[in-house]
């Protein structure tokens, strides 16, 4: 099915950050568990260390850097399941934006609900709703590079 609205990047970005995004993620208490490149293996950390961070009641955050910006967009993760050496979560928290900066900041004129599912495999789905309307405004499943950042409560 063909969106009827076209995915842009910013629409990913929930909290942006530039440089700083990994020093002010480790001095809010978040500690950067485990990160993957689009196809799932291992960059840094493990995902027995994220799995167990969370089986212990961590919150965890997820952090991914948009192919065409210079930002780096969070998002918590609302629910997840761990299962060995696998972990996925999902945010149904956001409201899709125009841009994050310049003239263009703002929310969309015609605003969507987006939620999206992440997996420690690499995996990315999103959908989109529009806001007061049970209509569909798009569905993507792609591949993407992710961190994992978790805060023991």
């Amino acid at each position: 099915m063909k969106a009827k609205f076209p995915l842009m990047a910013a629409t990913a970005l929930l909290l942006s950050s530039f440089s700083f995004a990994a020093e002010w993620q480790q001095q809010t208490g978040w500690v950067l568990a485990y990160s993957h490149d689009s196809q799932g293996n291992a960059l840094t950390g493990s995902i027995s260390t994220l799995s167990d961070a969370i089986a212990n009641g961590a919150d965890v955050k997820v952090s991914q850097n948009a192919s065409t910006s210079e930002y780096t967009s969070f998002f918590d993760c609302e629910w997840t399941f761990v299962k060995a050496d696998y972990v996925a979560c999902t945010n149904t928290s956001h409201i899709s934006i125009q841009s994050v900066q310049g003239s263009n900041f703002g929310f969309q004129d015609n605003a969507y609900h987006w939620y999206i599912m992440v997996n420690t495999e690499g995996k990315r789905d999103m959908s989109r709703w529009l806001v007061g309307a049970h209509e569909s405004a798009g569905h993507t499943q792609d591949r993407t590079a992710l961190s994992w950042w978790v805060r023991v409560n």
